[in-house]
């Protein structure tokens, strides 16, 4: 809509703890994300963050908000080994 944000946390291999997942949730649902969508890279990611709520957003997450521009490899698809699968 080019007036709002996504913001896509890091989920190595797609794995979270049910406390993230939780977190997730309601820091969504706190700051009226109009989305919450399932990336094809093992992501979440959090649609409609209005731009003044980005940095309180990633404070509630308590995650690294990492870096979205630049020279970088993205959407590496990787098994999480055999604990899982």
């Amino acid at each position: 809509d080019r007036q709002t944000y996504a913001i896509a946390p890091h989920l190595p291999c797609g794995t979270v703890t049910p406390e993230i997942l939780r977190k997730l949730a309601d820091v969504a649902q706190k700051y009226h994300c109009q989305a919450v969508k399932v990336t094809s890279a093992a992501r979440i990611v959090l649609i409609g963050v209005k731009e003044e709520d980005v940095d309180a957003i990633w404070a509630e997450l308590g995650m690294d908000h990492g870096s979205v521009t630049g020279i970088c490899v993205r959407s590496v698809k990787a098994c999480h080994g055999t604990k899982y699968c």
